[in-house]
């Protein structure tokens, strides 16, 4: 609450993995938590980092939207700081059909190697 009354922020990016900092095995013990969060500042827009190691947080989050929560998929080699690992381009995954849920792509993920 103090990044948007103090300062004024209006985005938030999450990224909870190893790669920030966070112990990532039990991040759906904190979903109660975090869309509490999210529920009660809905003039903030949360942007949530998915990889496989946030997928079932993200998963449990998209069940049921919330109009300020968006979902920004990245490379998992980029999420770990490995940009070399592969000489393949990052797989685009499909879009997400359910209404309401608000995606985007980030990384390496780009106009050029979009599949």
């Amino acid at each position: 609450r103090t990044l948007w009354e103090d300062y004024g922020f209006l985005r938030v990016q999450l990224s909870p993995t190893r790669a920030h900092g966070v112990n990532s095995t039990q991040l759906r013990k904190y979903l109660t938590s975090l869309k509490s969060v999210i529920v009660a500042l809905p003039q903030v827009e949360f942007v949530l980092e998915v990889t496989k190691e946030t997928r079932g947080l993200s998963f449990a989050l998209m069940d049921e939207p919330q109009p300020n929560l968006a979902f920004l998929f990245v490379s998992d080699e980029l999420a770990k700081g490995d940009s070399s690992s592969s000489s393949a381009p990052p797989f685009r995954p499909p879009p997400c059909p359910h209404p309401g849920i608000h995606v985007g792509y980030g990384g390496a993920l780009n106009v050029d190697n979009l599949r």
